[in-house]
């Protein structure tokens, strides 16, 4: 199981991971922080995910890039 808790405050979007992150998950994910952050102009994204089991490693690799080509922000991960 995966599961998403999102939180904005501060013009910090804060994200908790929980569960295990796949490909089929990341995706998903992905495509609704990406909706996020275009529709509220985002730049900073704090991740968490201290309780995340992750199945490939370049996942979140792949996010970090496609964020900061994509929109030019700060991306912290907590993981």
């Amino acid at each position: 199981m995966f599961n998403i808790k999102m939180e904005y405050t501060n013009k910090t979007l804060y994200i908790e991971l929980t569960g295990i992150l796949n490909e089929d998950n990341f995706l998903a994910f992905k495509r609704k922080v990406f909706t996020i952050v275009d529709d509220y102009e985002i730049k900073n994204i704090v991740l968490k995910g201290h309780d995340l089991e992750i199945i490939d490693d370049s996942y979140l690799e792949s996010f970090r890039n496609d964020y900061k080509n994509k929109y030019d922000g700060k991306l912290t991960f907590k993981i």
